[in-house]
């Protein structure tokens, strides 16, 4: 459920932070969280960087880019440390969002995106905030 909010208000004008929270777009959400979206990386082989089937949308060759360089690269644990290991999964997260507007245009048409991996029985801050399925959104995944 969306809060309107009239034009020129801010989000502190509102009655409750759970408001404000709700009625931010997903890249407001974002943004709030000091996290920016980069660009959708193009792809840098014979595969497409999203194949969209029903409802559904996979995403696929989500590598590590950053400002169209691999930012880390190496074998975890030897080469790269378990936190450049953790700003890469996190990178290739991003990337796989950007690529989630790329095939749509409008993060706000995106419920649920999931990423399978280690950890991924959590939800991480970058799940939380997409709406969660329900009836009202269909069932959507990434992976």
């Amino acid at each position: 459920m969306r809060f309107p909010r009239m034009a020129g208000e801010s989000c502190a004008a509102q009655q409750s932070v759970i408001e404000c929270h709700a009625a931010m777009s997903i890249e407001g959400k974002l943004t709030e969280l000091g996290i920016t979206l980069p660009e959708a990386p193009a792809a840098v082989a014979a595969y497409q960087p999203w194949i969209r089937t029903g409802n559904l949308i996979f995403t696929s060759g989500q590598l590590p880019w950053r400002d169209g360089e691999i930012a880390f690269a190496g074998k975890l644990g030897s080469e790269v440390s378990d936190e450049d290991g953790y700003q890469a999964a996190r990178q290739c997260a991003l990337n796989a969002i950007a690529q989630l507007k790329a095939a749509t245009g409008d993060l706000e048409k995106v419920c649920t995106p999931t990423f399978p991996g280690p950890g991924s029985s959590r939800k991480s801050e970058l799940e939380k905030q997409f709406p969660s399925n329900s009836n009202q959104y269909p069932e959507c995944h990434q992976g």
